[in-house]
């Protein structure tokens, strides 16, 4: 932005494509933000490519954080595996997964790590979008379930 004052250079849709592309290989995500804000106050129509997709996904992952952080929250879990999964507008489904050094629940350590799954997705149209949190602390079976004594295994069900 420096370089563009510096040299009078016009704030246009081509200008606002290579800032926010320079932001996003060097994972200046807050840069993101307020330069939009100099963009739009500037009156410039931010392409599709450039900015409204990746706020859309920010918006839907920070709300997304929130609800799984709460909800783990309340049972007082913490995971180690964050998975999130998109349905695409063409019906493809994918899922990116990392599984993290330490055990998470706030919604800012969520956030963070999903936001790096989502960047690696981009750019995407998607129809719906998911996150989950597995591998839970003392879970051996990496589900998170208690196990029911009620319910017979495949194993008791074979050996009876």
């Amino acid at each position: 932005m420096k370089l563009l004052k510096r040299n009078d250079l016009p704030l246009q849709p081509g200008t606002a494509d290579i800032v926010f592309s320079i932001c996003y290989n060097t994972d200046e995500w807050e840069l993101i933000n307020k330069y939009a804000k100099r963009f739009v106050k500037a009156g410039v129509k931010l392409r599709q490519t450039s900015f409204e997709t990746w706020m859309g996904f920010a918006a839907k992952t920070v709300e997304l954080a929130e609800m799984l952080s709460t909800d783990m929250q309340k049972e007082g879990l913490h995971g180690r595996t964050l998975t999130l999964k998109l349905k695409t507008t063409s019906f493809e489904v994918r899922n990116r997964a990392v599984t993290l050094q330490n055990y998470i629940n706030s919604s800012e350590d969520i956030l963070k790590h999903a936001s790096k799954l989502l960047k690696a997705e981009l750019p995407v149209s998607v129809r719906l979008i998911g996150l989950r949190v597995s591998q839970f602390n003392g879970d051996k079976s990496g589900s998170g379930a208690t196990p029911d004594r009620t319910q017979k295994t495949i194993t008791n069900f074979i050996t009876s």
